[in-house]
């Protein structure tokens, strides 16, 4: 666990990052309209990299392991219902899940896209997978 705990830190420090120097670029994409919280693009990065950042204290700071477990759960649970967001107001362009820099990336926004979905799948299964126990743990007490 201690392996996906410190992996999933700094996932969420690179993402977060590349946020913050996404809000430095100027972009026009900034100042558009996020399609599912109607605000602006730079409001809607500077909050989630935020919350990546508190994720990744609390990852790295907690003394339980179902405090990390939790916050990372709740987090890429918060992206995948995002993504899904996207789908049902039938957004046709990429996530901005790494701010403006995947124009700089030798990579296509399709495959950058692929790679952020990975990272918020394997983030959510990782963290549910290893709260199982405490779940199972926490019911078997109650029933006795």
């Amino acid at each position: 666990m201690k392996y996906f705990l410190n992996v999933s830190a700094c996932l969420l420090i690179v993402t977060a990052l590349a946020k913050l120097y996404g809000l430095t670029s100027g972009e026009r994409v900034l100042q558009q309209l996020d399609p599912v919280f109607g605000v602006k693009n730079s409001v809607v990065m500077l909050f989630v990299s935020v919350a990546e950042l508190w994720v990744v204290y609390l990852v790295l700071s907690a003394t339980q392991s179902v405090t990390k477990l939790v916050a990372l759960a709740w987090i890429s649970s918060n992206f995948l219902a995002y993504r899904f967001g996207l789908y049902m107001v039938g957004f046709k362009g990429w996530c901005s899940c790494l701010g403006t820099l995947t124009k700089q990336l030798p990579v296509s926004p399709e495959t950058a896209e692929a790679i952020m979905l990975t990272i918020a799948v394997f983030v959510f299964i990782g963290s549910c997978y290893y709260l199982l126990p405490y779940v199972k743990s926490r019911t078997m007490s109650q029933e006795s």
